[in-house]
């Protein structure tokens, strides 16, 4: 501001720089604090629910330990109703399809997979719910589906499984030669004395070419 002779021309100068340039400035002051308490509004709303689903989870976790299906499945339930866009509705599909399969509801747990892996939020997870779904497509005799499902997929952590749960479906199916090369592939991936290697060794014993 350039400088002025008097103070009522200071005054006078400051009235019209605020006349032209006041409103929009209140304007960006109030959209500004808007944005900034919106967000921390925001951020106080998902901690809130997300605290909340936690409390929900730990009852499910404590009923499933407990042997309380009907408890641990009202839990489950009101976590995909109300919190599905928190992690721990995936785990409550997770868990309310092992529950499924150990009551033999195959279609039930197949629901709950097929919604866990379309809406995990990590690989992980996603390839988690791969994993048990083919399992339960393979109890359903879906087999094409099933090693569909597992494809060439690099499953991580989980591959030793996968290439079992291949084995089992090719099996199955009596394509022993690649049941053959699945087990193997996951023999390989399993610490030697185990029970998991134990078991391979005997599931690769069954579709192995008798020696003459």
């Amino acid at each position: 501001m350039e400088t002025y002779k008097t103070d009522e021309e200071q005054i006078e100068a400051v009235k019209q720089w605020w006349k032209e340039n006041g409103i929009p400035i209140v304007v960006g002051l109030v959209i500004g604090l808007s944005a900034i308490f919106g967000w921390r509004g925001w951020q106080a709303y998902q901690q809130q629910q997300a605290e909340a689903a936690s409390d929900i989870y730990q009852t499910m976790v404590n009923s499933i330990r407990n042997k309380n299906d009907e408890s641990a499945r009202d839990a489950a339930r009101q976590l995909l109703d109300n919190y599905e866009s928190t992690t721990y509705a995936i785990y409550a599909a997770l868990n309310l399809a092992k529950l499924d399969v150990e009551n033999g509801d195959f279609t039930g747990a197949r629901k709950q997979l097929e919604y866990a892996g379309q809406n995990a939020p990590t690989r992980e997870l996603r390839l988690l719910a791969d994993v048990r779904l083919a399992r339960v497509l393979l109890e359903q005799e879906e087999l094409d589906a099933a090693l569909k499902l597992l494809g060439s997929k690099d499953f991580g952590k989980l591959s030793a499984i996968a290439e079992e749960l291949k084995g089992d479906i090719l099996s199955r199916q009596g394509n022993t030669d690649a049941a053959r090369k699945a087990y193997n592939t996951a023999l390989a991936m399993t610490t030697p004395g185990s029970n998991a290697h134990e078991l391979l060794s005997l599931k690769l014993e069954s579709v192995s070419a008798p020696v003459n």
